[in-house]
């Protein structure tokens, strides 16, 4: 079991395949591409995993989010069943090799979470985490989140 394990990881070595989705892209580079630009969500991956227009899944919206040179970023987003709510988010972002970490301003530590799987061109795809509203459990005392994950793709749209 383990010669062939060892077997198909050479062979895909050998083929050229990558396994990591970082792309060996450094997170100065990452910067660079996503900096002064501005993104519109296209689809989402519903639960049958078919990509749908943002129109037919009713959990999540990204009309718009922008990113700065200075690390701050502006999203439109909306959330709610009948597609009439949408909440303007300002924050602060931060860029790894291969993700995004976006704050709020209204909110103490990572609100949002954006892995990129693939950034080519004008289209940006990735896990979109949105990490909810902290709730306070009264029987305990816990903290709980409604911790919510998309992928989703985005498109480059002009500013």
């Amino acid at each position: 079991m383990l010669a062939a394990i060892l077997t198909c990881g050479l062979m895909m070595a050998a083929c050229g395949v990558e396994v990591s989705n970082s792309g060996g892209t450094s997170t100065d580079e990452m910067h660079a591409k996503i900096a002064n630009t501005r993104w519109q969500m296209t689809e989402v991956l519903n639960q049958n995993n078919e990509w749908v227009a943002p129109d037919f899944y009713t959990s999540v919206d990204i009309r718009e989010l922008s990113f700065g040179y200075d690390k701050k970023y502006f999203m439109r987003i909306c959330k709610s069943a009948d597609r009439q709510n949408v909440t303007l988010i300002n924050g602060y972002y931060d860029v790894d090799r291969d993700a995004i970490s976006m704050t709020d301003d209204n909110y103490q530590g990572i609100a949002y979470n954006l892995k990129i799987t693939s950034l080519s061109g004008n289209t940006l795809e990735g896990q979109f985490t949105d990490w909810g509203v902290e709730q306070q459990s009264y029987s305990g005392g816990a903290t709980t989140h409604d911790v919510r994950h998309y992928t989703i793709r985005l498109k480059r749209i002009e500013k």
